[in-house]
């Protein structure tokens, strides 16, 4: 469940100054919530099928590790930036592209967006973390729910 929020908080904090800057350099205000609700339909997908299960695997991954927080950190990023240069090489070898140069820029552009969300994702994980809210907690009390007598 928590995993679940912070993608959620990484999804609308993420987003949103990503947009601030990119609509503070174009200086194109007026579309504000186009590019918003846009951006996001590519992001939030992203979040929830590769994010969070990266994130339990790196939560149990370096569960007894003394630089639990450094180690956590380089998967979160490494994989944040993998994962898109990955799924953009497949797209564009599959489309049978021979000049790597036309492409640079979008492809640094989805590579440095990795970077960001899977930063944003981790910070905001070792905050909520910080604050005592951890997965085993979490199924602690919902079993506490789901197995509590009716009261009268």
């Amino acid at each position: 469940m928590r995993k679940a929020v912070v993608a959620m908080l990484t999804y609308f904090i993420g987003v949103t100054l990503e947009c601030v800057v990119f609509l503070t350099i174009s200086g194109d205000w007026f579309h504000y919530v186009d590019y918003l609700l846009i951006y996001g339909i590519f992001v939030l997908p992203s979040l929830f099928l590769f994010a969070i299960p990266i994130s339990l695997w790196s939560d149990y991954f370096t569960a007894e590790k003394k630089y639990r927080k450094i180690y956590a950190c380089f998967l979160h990023i490494g994989f944040g930036a993998c994962i898109p240069a990955v799924m953009l090489f497949f797209i564009y070898t599959g489309e049978g592209w021979k000049d790597f140069s036309t492409l640079l820029p979008e492809y640094l552009f989805y590579v440095f967006n990795g970077l960001w969300f899977s930063f944003v994702f981790w910070t905001l994980d070792e905050a909520i973390r910080k604050l005592g809210w951890t997965e085993r907690e979490s199924m602690v009390y919902e079993a506490d729910l789901t197995n509590s007598p009716p009261t009268l």
